[in-house]
């Protein structure tokens, strides 16, 4: 994860490296309990007219896209608590990665949401004996440069080796 004027996305990506700064980004990897990415086009069916088309959409019109971005992490600092009273833009990358295909190459994939600011107060839960976890409800926002996500998927498929 990634905030302020260190927010850098390369152009071409690498599994298994940081590609969203300039600097050091934090690794939040060991703290991460879950997180969840929703993606919807807003598709809107058009249904088609006459006897042979009941029920049947004759076309597809686009609505309006959406994002969303869920986390569940490990509570060790307020860091996240003043990423949110602040409203400070941060970018986060999720590198995810399996079994080697060939040499250096994973399957896996690459997500990367370049701009999203924290919506909800991530206050610790937990009680005596329990691990102290926060959740947060991200807004996905969009930089003016990048796309609003990027996914990268690696898989053995010799074309996407090359």
């Amino acid at each position: 994860m990634e905030d302020g004027s260190d927010i850098s996305i390369d152009a071409a990506l690498n599994q298994h490296t940081e590609d969203i700064s300039g600097a050091t980004a934090d690794d939040r990897g060991a703290r991460l309990k879950s997180f969840e990415f929703i993606y919807d086009n807003g598709l809107e069916g058009q249904y088609g007219f006459g006897s042979g088309s009941t029920g049947i959409f004759a076309d597809i019109d686009y609505g309006r896209r959406k994002a969303g971005l869920k986390l569940s992490m490990l509570f060790n600092s307020t860091d996240e608590l003043t990423l949110f009273l602040n409203q400070t833009p941060v970018a986060i990358e999720f590198d995810l990665k399996g079994s080697i295909i060939a040499g250096a190459t994973y399957y896996g994939c690459h997500l990367i949401v370049p701009r999203f600011k924290i919506t909800s107060a991530p206050i610790p839960k937990g009680g005596v004996n329990d691990i102290f976890a926060i959740d947060i409800e991200c807004d996905v926002q969009d930089d003016g440069t990048n796309p609003v996500a990027i996914l990268e998927v690696y898989n053995a498929k010799a074309a996407y080796l090359a």
